[in-house]
């Protein structure tokens, strides 16, 4: 395929999509805003008046389902009333910075300094044997789901060039054929 296809396929590898399976939102998927703010909003309470602390939570409380859907940042703009103004840009960062809960990098990192864990080998046999049970059932089971939704994605992309393959007789997009072509 062209490059250009390729890239408009691929799309951008920091780009944020939804985990198509729980084991990736386990392993890469992002909390959400409302995790992030309290996450911030521990680390600078001393900074806050405690009546205007404690208001201020409530406030991100009642809004938590509203919160990482605000792409306007209307509740952004409520919420610095309650944001001392030494912290304000940091707040505004934190805002636009955090992540929809439940997307990822369309390309995920697998060493994220700001979320370390392993997603590697095991030393020992009994974690290495519950790895490998973890590993057929999280991940190996949805490689069959995925490859149909790729296959039917770049069928659409390249306006349903497709063939029939003549080993499995199922269609498929040019170039998924390992076959002969019907």
């Amino acid at each position: 395929p062209e490059p250009e296809l390729l890239k408009r396929y691929l799309g951008d590898p920091s780009e944020r999509i939804p985990c198509p399976s729980v084991a990736q939102e386990i392993l890469f998927g992002a909390r959400g805003r409302y995790w992030q703010l309290n996450h911030f909003l521990e680390h600078h309470s001393l900074e806050f008046d405690p009546e205007a602390f404690d208001n201020f939570k409530d406030f991100l409380k009642k809004n938590e389902n509203q919160l990482d859907q605000d792409s306007a940042e209307s509740l952004l703009q409520e919420s610095l009333q309650w944001v001392p103004l030494e912290i304000q840009g940091s707040w505004k960062r934190q805002w636009v910075h955090s992540h929809r809960k439940g997307s990822r990098q369309r390309v995920p990192a697998l060493v994220d300094p700001h979320s370390p864990g392993l997603t590697g080998g095991v030393q020992n046999q009994p974690d290495f044997q519950a790895g490998i049970a973890d590993h057929l059932s999280h991940f190996a089971s949805e490689v069959p789901r995925f490859v149909v939704q790729v296959m039917e994605e770049y069928t659409t992309l390249t306006n349903g060039n497709i063939i029939r393959c003549r080993q499995s007789g199922r269609k498929t997009p040019i170039g998924f054929c390992s076959g002969w072509v019907r």
